[in-house]
């Protein structure tokens, strides 16, 4: 009879809830579907995040190709404030997108898509972020 020997370490799963769809091109009117599903994901690749304020949403479009988020891959979105230059989940003028967070001195804050086919957006009532893009789950 083989024996099997046992991992020496057996990788830790938690689940994050999916909230829907994000738009990766035009903005998209706000859905509120509540969790759609539960993406499992090792505890290392999101131990470097608060994972009670992490949730995932999937990518429909192609605004930040350049970015290496294809239509189709889930985001993991940590709740918390952006900083210059990170990929966010907003709500510009009532409408979701994922874009680039972009803020220069004296200017007001606006979403760059990374996709050279895709205007920059800027807010005309109001910008809202919902989170920031931490890490990128695709399909093969």
């Amino acid at each position: 009879m083989k024996t099997i020997k046992k991992p020496k370490k057996a990788i830790d799963i938690i689940e994050l809830p999916i909230y829907g769809n994000i738009a990766a091109g035009y903005p998209d009117g706000v859905e509120a579907s509540g969790e759609i599903g539960r993406l499992q994901v090792d505890v290392e690749t999101v131990s470097r995040y608060n994972s009670r304020r992490c949730f995932a949403l999937r990518v429909q479009g192609e605004s930040m190709i350049d970015a290496g988020i294809f239509d189709g891959d889930t985001v993991i979105v940590e709740q918390c404030p952006p900083k210059n230059n990170d990929i966010v989940a907003g709500l510009i003028d009532g409408e979701t997108t994922l874009k680039r967070f972009v803020k220069k001195s004296g200017c007001a804050p606006y979403l760059k898509a990374e996709n050279k086919l895709f205007p920059e957006l800027y807010p005309v009532a109001e910008l809202i972020i919902q989170g920031v893009a931490k890490a990128v789950v695709r399909d093969l």
